[in-house]
């Protein structure tokens, strides 16, 4: 049965692909999806893009920064009762998927709503403060009390949203659909490991002291896709042996990691909350890359297959990690990686929420 969604979200649609925007192009395969994108700042208006025949973006436009307007109350609210008075008018049939943690008066304009949750977003500011965060509990409580159903993608957010909800369920995140041409390629002596630092790179996320250990090797070839934060860029100790990408999707996505040897998932662990889990994770193993990430807590009970996923503990060698992932890794073993990430797809998490919100409408 073909359904109609709304996806209301704070995130541009031009950047790296996060949940949201792979929620958007899985459901966009057989369903009518509209992607609500955080607003730009400009004179107060909405845009409509096609993506495609089934995909359309909504692109708001308001004299307030959205930084600026999600942590002021009142501005806040005036800007969702704007904006969800238009989307009434034109999506009041659609189904709504909420990935706005803020957006609590959506309620008033739209039935049913899901909570879709893959972060905690509570603290998770760059300048945490007491007066912010409360309003955003506030908000977040609300959300997840009336939404129909709340998705969490990591166990400790779906332990989170069912103390309030009960009718949480949790899906883990996903690997993109398109199929992977990479080829394994003999070690040779000379040749150079590639490794890829892929999504926001910014001195909040990432611990420039290991990326900066990496390009001190020149052994080392550091690819880099995403924007770039420019203080992360001046701090960069070489630029010889890097190759700097910025933002792929799709094809040009899939192509360009098919040539690295190792995806690296590295995190300022003082940074980061307990709700992270890596979707570049999922996008390096669709290409049948192994993946040196962080120690994360949500990744410690997932069974991936063996020499794909390598924890970095902080106390233990970076270099030498990299070297035993580079050895160790085979034909055979990118293989087992896009078999895994094609039996987890995006369009498979996807089904497994059609068939959950069939039963809870």
């Amino acid at each position: 049965m073909s359904r109609k969604f709304l996806i209301n979200t704070v995130t541009h649609w031009d950047e790296p692909p996060r949940a949201r925007h792979q929620v958007a192009f899985a459901l966009a395969e057989k369903h009518q999806v509209v992607f609500v994108a955080r607003n730009n700042f400009g004179k107060i208006g909405v845009k409509y893009i096609r993506i495609h025949s089934r995909l359309t973006l909504v692109n708001p436009t308001f004299p307030i920064d959205y930084r600026l307007r999600i942590r002021i109350p009142i501005i806040n609210e005036i800007y969702q009762k704007w904006l969800f008075k238009i989307l009434k008018k034109k999506y009041s049939d659609y189904i709504t998927l909420n990935f706005d943690f803020t957006a609590h008066l959506i309620f008033n304009f739209f039935s049913p709503v899901i909570y879709y949750c893959n972060d905690e977003c509570i603290g998770n500011t760059q300048y945490p403060n007491w007066f912010t965060d409360s309003y955003y509990r506030i908000c977040e409580k609300k959300i997840i009390e009336k939404s129909l159903l709340c998705i969490a993608t990591s166990p400790y957010l779906r332990k989170k949203l069912s103390r309030t909800n009960s009718n949480t369920i949790e899906i883990p995140l996903g690997a993109n659909s398109i199929i992977s041409n990479a080829r394994f390629t003999p070690r040779k002596d000379s040749h150079k490991i590639v490794l890829c630092l892929m999504g926001n790179i910014t001195q909040r996320q990432v611990p420039i002291e290991l990326i900066n250990n990496i390009l001190s090797n020149v052994s080392y070839k550091l690819v880099l896709i995403g924007p770039i934060e420019d203080s992360f860029r001046r701090k960069l100790v070489s630029m010889k042996n890097v190759c700097i990408k910025g933002v792929l999707k799709g094809s040009d996505l899939t192509d360009s990691l098919s040539e690295i040897d190792i995806g690296l998932a590295l995190y300022n662990k003082q940074k980061i909350n307990d709700g992270t889990s890596p979707n570049k994770l999922w996008q390096y193993l669709a290409t049948g890359k192994p993946v040196i990430v962080s120690e994360l807590k949500n990744l410690l009970n997932m069974n991936f297959p063996p020499k794909s996923v390598y924890i970095y503990h902080e106390s233990n060698s970076l270099m030498d990690l990299i070297q035993k992932v580079y050895h160790e890794d085979s034909e055979l073993g990118m293989q087992e990686r896009i078999k895994f990430a094609t039996n987890n797809t995006w369009g498979k998490r996807m089904e497994l929420f059609l068939n959950v919100l069939n039963k809870s409408i």
